[in-house]
This record gives C-alpha cells, sequence and structure tokens, in this order.
C-alpha cells in the first residue's frame, strides 16, 4: 500500500481549470519530485494533498485512508521557511508538538534530540534573525519532520539559497532522510535537483496542468557532487528536458 496516493485530482478557479485529473503515489521512504516550469500548478495539488483545499473530483489517501480536505495528517512545508522572529530556534521547531498538546518541557526534549543531527546544534537559544540561510532551512525542515514524520510536502525548500550552499544541503538531506526514512514529495523547477534527490520524479506540464510523464531514477554509485557530470545523469536531464519541451 502507498503511504500517500492521489486518485484524479481536479480543482478550478472562477472557472478556469488549474489541474486536471492528477494521480500519483508516493512509497514508504521514497522522495519523489514534482518537477514542472513556474504557474503549472505544482502548489495547488500541494494544498489538495495536503488537505488545505478540496478538489472538485478525486480524491487523497493516507495509508489507505480518505483524508480528501482534511489538514493536519501530512506536513507541508511551504517555500519560505516561516520562522516566528519573536521565538527561539528551539521554540520554533517545537511548535508542532505544542499545538499537539505536549508539555514545553517533554516538547524541547524531544526536538533537542534532533537539533544536532539537523546541522542546528548550539543555536537553541538564537532567533531566526541570527541564522544563515541555511540554517534557517534545516530549523524550518526540523519543525516539519516533528509535525509528521509519515508524510512530509516540501515546496521548494531550497530554491532562494546560494548554488553553494544548495548543494551542502542537498547531500545533508539525502543522509537525513535516508536514516529515519521519510516519504517526501518535493516540489521544484530545478531538474539537476530533481535528478539529484529523487528516486522518481513526476514532470507536470500542459494548462490545465497533469502529470504527463513518470521517470525511475536510478544512478549508479553514491550521489555526491560529482555525480551530475556522470553519463546517467545527463542521460536523465536529457530526457527531462525532451518531455518538457514536448
Amino acid at each position: 500500500m502507498s503511504v500517500l496516493q492521489a486518485e484524479g485530482l481536479c480543482k478550478s478557479y472562477d472557472g478556469r481549470c488549474v489541474v486536471q485529473d492528477i494521480s500519483l503515489a508516493l512509497e514508504r521512504g521514497e522522495l519523489v519530485s514534482l518537477l514542472g516550469v513556474s504557474g503549472i500548478g505544482k502548489t495547488t495539488l500541494f494544498n489538495l494533498l495536503s488537505g488545505l483545499e478540496c478538489p472538485d473530483s478525486g480524491r487523497v489517501l493516507l495509508e489507505g485512508e480518505d483524508v480528501t480536505g482534511r489538514s493536519g495528517r501530512v506536513s507541508y512545508m511551504q517555500q519560505k521557511d516561516l520562522l516566528l522572529p519573536f521565538r527561539t530556534v528551539l521554540d520554533n521547531v517545537c511548535l508542532p508538538l505544542r499545538l499537539a498538546g505536549a508539555a514545553k518541557r517533554e516538547a524541547h526534549r524531544r526536538a533537542g534530540e534532533l537539533m544536532e543531527e539537523f546541522g542546528l546544534g548550539g543555536s537553541e537559544r538564537r532567533y531566526p534573525s541570527e541564522l544563515s540561510g541555511g540554517m534557517r532551512q534545516r530549523a524550518a525542515l526540523l519543525r516539519a519532520y516533528l509535525f509528521s514524520e509519515r508524510v512530509m510536502l516540501l515546496d521548494e525548500p531550497f530554491s532562494a539559497l546560494d548554488a553553494i550552499t544548495k548543494s551542502s544541503l542537498h547531500r545533508w538531506f539525502q543522509s537525513v532522510r535516508k536514516k529515519h526514512g521519510t516519504s517526501s514529495i518535493f516540489i521544484t523547477h530545478d531538474i539537476d535537483e530533481a535528478i539529484f534527490l529523487s528516486d522518481r520524479v513526476y514532470i507536470m506540464s500542459g494548462a490545465p496542468g497533469r502529470i504527463t510523464a513518470e521517470l525511475q531514477i536510478e544512478l549508479p554509485g553514491e550521489r555526491d557532487e560529482d555525480i551530475s557530470m556522470s553519463d546517467a545523469f545527463i542521460h536523465y536531464k536529457k530526457q527531462i528536458l525532451q518531455e518538457i519541451r514536448s
């Protein structure tokens, strides 16, 4: 059974269809990228998957349970980190636990156990304004993980970072997600990012947005900074570009 599944999702606004007949599946421990140009409907699809909006038709299943239009069941990290400027880093990442009813001490303990692993050791009492862009994204990712360990929806979490910081976070994120076995769908319009991070890639195209292709990504050896120069990586990149252009 897929951990998250969408069946025939359609959504219109003011009579204009934005996404049409979208079906996809996310397997346990898998990272799937949703790749497409800006404005294709990727964020609308995430709003449907997260339950923030109801589709006009179709349904969303979480481990077989119909959760269509029911928010709070999966974690959704939007493009901006949305850290509260008046709270410390530790209090920011603890928010999902506190909202779920955990006492402050217990929430601090559970989050504190992961701070070092998420590259935030020593920053517990700092405020978001004191952090680099990369560290802010790490804090937002930890907060998303604490909201739901089952499924994370990540909407271009690294898009605002410079290339060097982004590359470093890619490698770090791969190691963390493999250790914890998280299942994630990752929105991006960066082809290299999609290939590097993903087990599979869905390509969205058209108006309204539809899933027009699905690729299984199998790269040889470790996914490090040199993998983008491999023949396999370049092959996938050419294939994706061809799908998007067609």
